[in-house]
């Protein structure tokens, strides 16, 4: 047994490695099957109070059976190189965890009061961090208030490429903020486990100031930056910054609220260069779209799905601007939603389609009467610069300009340039997009 400082490491004689620390926890990284830390959250017998500090966690292979692995929504099917249960008060601060076969880090059943904070997860060959479990759970069993903040996440699914960056099953109140989150080939944040409007628990979940870049890849369909399912009342999502965001097929949003989706709030967000949309809506209940800015999205700028018995959504005080594509897609005219005050503005010249019809036409239908085609008044905005230079046409619909580069991590400059991606896979990602594109037009 070596002492590593604040824990002693032990490899047996399967070639595991097993760390035990200094407060008399015992915890223990294995390659196969995943570490643990659990307690017995029925008996109240938690695991509580354990820091995670400055330790890096590597090489955690995953062994698949002989009859595969399923390919399932955000690969939440398999396990995680580090798994807890019935566990709270639990910190991992200035970690890395990086070289798994699947996902890096699960707060599973019962667990709370936690914090990720200041940790670097790379290199992973499924997701980043889960939290929750695959059913609703009540009482100690639900898991809640885990708070992810300031990680840079980055370059996962290597193995399994359905699997996103933060994935939010059966659980509430958890702040994910101040993150970068890059290099996936499906969603960034995954929000809820419902599909339609049976009740859910994944209610009341914060996801605010996150950086979330390089989505997609071209690879998968049916995907976003942040993805929403089921009834989430209570949720916000603000202030982050979305883009480069792109979908084999259909898909490639930086906001999609899907099956069943209700009652989130998504507001001061920046979202640019997806492929079909800064926003989509499959179907759901009273969601409020307000004051964000989507720009440059490849073929349609907003999509509505289906249409149901009730207010679907608010879209309201948004700014779209757009070089290529229509403005709206889908079933925009007979979808209840409240849609006014709104911003359009097309730089590369005065097409303007509004699922088939013009401006006019549009507000004929009662959409938009207080909305502008106007210049929203940025300093650059093929340069990526969306701040203000004139500020007089946002003030007429009610925009309230924010503060978008707050988003992201921040603190030491060493911190802040580790979560900027290599050049060269950006160039590769921009490749891809383009490759696909191609593949379109075909």
């Amino acid at each position: 047994m070596k002492d590593v400082g604040d824990y002693f490491e032990y490899f047996d004689e399967r070639g595991f490695t097993h760390h035990f620390p200094k407060n008399g926890y015992w915890f223990s990284l294995v390659k196969h099957p995943m570490d643990s830390v659990e307690g017995d959250a029925a008996n109240d017998k938690f695991l509580e109070n354990i820091r995670f500090e400055g330790i890096s966690f590597e090489h955690c292979h995953y062994q698949i059976s002989k009859s595969g692995s399923e390919s399932n929504q955000a690969a939440a099917l398999l396990n995680a190189a580090i798994m807890l249960e019935g566990a709270r008060n639990i910190t991992f601060t200035n970690c890395e965890i990086s070289k798994t076969g699947q996902h890096a880090l699960w707060f599973g059943k019962a667990c709370s009061n936690s914090l990720v904070d200041h940790c670097y997860l790379n290199n992973l060959g499924s997701g980043g961090i889960y939290l929750g479990d695959f059913t609703p759970q009540q009482g100690a069993e639900h898991t809640h208030n885990i708070r992810l903040h300031n990680n840079i996440i980055q370059t996962g699914g290597q193995e399994f490429p359905s699997a996103v960056g933060v994935w939010v099953g059966h659980s509430s109140d958890n702040e994910i903020s101040h993150n970068d989150i890059g290099n996936f080939y499906y969603s960034g944040i995954s929000v809820g486990l419902i599909w339609g409007y049976a009740d859910s628990n994944a209610k009341r979940n914060k996801i605010a100031y996150n950086h979330i870049h390089h989505i997609g890849w071209s690879l998968l369909s049916d995907m976003a930056a942040v993805y929403t399912l089921g009834k989430s009342e209570g949720t916000v999502i603000s202030n982050n910054v979305i883009h480069h965001v792109h979908a084999y097929s259909y898909g490639g949003w930086g906001l999609y609220t899907d099956e069943g989706s209700s009652d989130i709030v998504m507001e001061n967000n920046l979202v640019y260069n997806t492929k079909t949309g800064g926003f989509h809506q499959h179907y759901g209940e009273n969601n409020i779209i307000r004051n964000n800015i989507f720009a440059f999205a490849k073929l349609y700028q907003a999509q509505c799905t289906r249409v149901e018995n009730h207010r679907s959504f608010t879209f309201d005080n948004n700014i779209i601007l757009f070089d290529e594509g229509v403005v709206l897609k889908g079933a925009w005219e007979k979808t209840d939603i409240n849609m006014d005050k709104n911003i359009y503005w097309n730089i590369a010249g005065n097409t303007y389609d509004f699922n088939g019809k013009s401006f006019a036409e549009w507000q004929k239908t009662g959409h938009d009467q207080n909305s502008l085609i106007a210049e929203p008044g940025f300093k650059n905005p093929r340069s990526f610069d969306f701040s203000f230079k004139k500020k007089n046409n946002a003030r007429k619909t009610g925009f309230v300009p924010f503060d978008y580069t707050k988003a992201g991590v921040f603190g030491e400059k060493s911190w802040i340039d580790k979560s900027i991606l290599p050049e060269e896979i950006i160039t590769d990602f921009d490749n891809s997009v383009t490759e696909n594109t191609k593949e379109n037009i075909k």
